[in-house]
């Protein structure tokens, strides 16, 4: 991989990328509360071409959700997307799109539930060129945690033992997924922390500690091989905590056996939903693993900047026309202007080759 890999770092993996996921659920009055999610992704080291500029290292996306949903049936009443850092500002080299121009189409999910359903809805409205895949993936993971988040509230908490203030917080879930590249240059490693903090009502907390309710933790490693994308190595393990009592680490490994072998990218998700459809138990393992891929792809984009790298001059022509997958949001649409400045660029590479 170059002599950047025996590095003070080499032992561990060279970081590559990370990504953080939040969402935090909050006391909104009477039946409803507030649903806050954002999705950060930082890249670790180095530059890609893109876009007709360099994307340096550093905060590359940042985005939030902000909604509404009704506890008794889950409806969703308001949904409003933010975008400050987006990959694609309005430029000459965009034609003058933005990352954020699909984002209103989020709102027509208005109205529906966060039942089984939304996925597909989710999906079918926003996903692919008609929308923005890290709001989308943000907007799956705030539609599956909202719902276990209300079930293990009103499982604790009922009636006056329920009682919150408005703008009082409920639960928060944080996921961070980091890449790194090994010395071996067949595998790249993605490890995957969850942490579910459920809060106790504010009326019915004495000490600080008191707050705690409940938490839950899973630590989730996968080795990729590269290039065929498919998982090589699989391991999780899950605790458990409702204060004072916090229990051993439980072995989640054997559950995931039958995904090795399985692309990370391309039909995992049939196969986890699949794995679980049974389990309701582990739907937060199924959240970890699902974002896998996600985070997978910007780790990529992160090591394909290795090779401009390396380059000098026109050989850095290809891979300056690297970016997003054909339709796999809005800015990458066929037909759209970053494929037709990806075109234009192997063109006059090929031409000057």
């Amino acid at each position: 991989m170059g002599s950047e890999q025996r590095s003070i770092l080499s032992s561990l993996g060279q970081p590559v990328h990370g990504r953080s996921i939040e969402v935090e659920i909050f006391d909104h009055g009477p039946e409803r509360v507030k649903v806050k999610g954002v999705i950060v992704d930082l890249r670790k080291q180095g530059f890609v071409p893109t876009g007709g500029d360099l994307q340096a290292s550093g905060i590359i996306h940042h985005m939030l959700l902000e909604a509404v949903v009704r506890r008794s049936d889950l409806m969703l009443e308001s949904l409003e997307p933010l975008q400050p850092i987006v990959a694609f500002e309005a430029s000459e080299a965009t034609g003058g799109e933005s990352c954020r121009d699909i984002a209103w189409r989020l709102r027509d999910l208005v109205g529906r539930p966060l039942d089984r359903s939304f996925s597909k809805w989710l999906q079918a409205g926003f996903g692919g060129p008609l929308g923005c895949s890290h709001l989308l993936t943000l907007a799956h993971f705030l539609g599956s945690t909202t719902p276990q988040a209300l079930a293990l509230d009103s499982a604790a908490f009922s009636g006056d033992s329920g009682f919150r203030e408005k703008g009082e917080r409920i639960f928060k879930r944080s996921l961070v997924l980091d890449g790194f590249e090994l010395v071996d240059p067949a595998r790249l490693r993605v490890v995957s922390v969850l942490n579910d903090i459920h809060m106790r009502p504010e009326s019915r907390v004495q000490g600080l500690l008191d707050r705690l309710a409940f938490q839950r933790e899973i630590r989730c490693r996968s080795d990729i091989g590269m290039p065929s994308m498919a998982f090589e190595t699989l391991e999780a393990e899950q605790r458990k905590r409702r204060a004072p009592v916090s229990a051993g680490w439980e072995d989640l490994t054997p559950v995931l056996s039958s995904l090795r072998g399985v692309g990370a990218m391309q039909g995992l998700s049939h196969r986890v939903l699949d794995l679980f459809a049974e389990q309701p138990e582990r739907q937060s393992l199924q959240d970890v693993l699902l974002s896998v891929g996600p985070a997978l792809i910007q780790c990529l984009g992160s090591m394909a900047g290795r090779m401009a790298e390396s380059q000098s001059g026109d050989a850095v022509a290809p891979i300056s026309a690297l970016g997003g997958m054909n339709n796999s949001c809005y800015l990458w649409r066929v037909g759209g202007p970053s494929l037709q400045h990806r075109d234009e660029e192997m063109k006059s590479f090929d031409a000057e080759s």
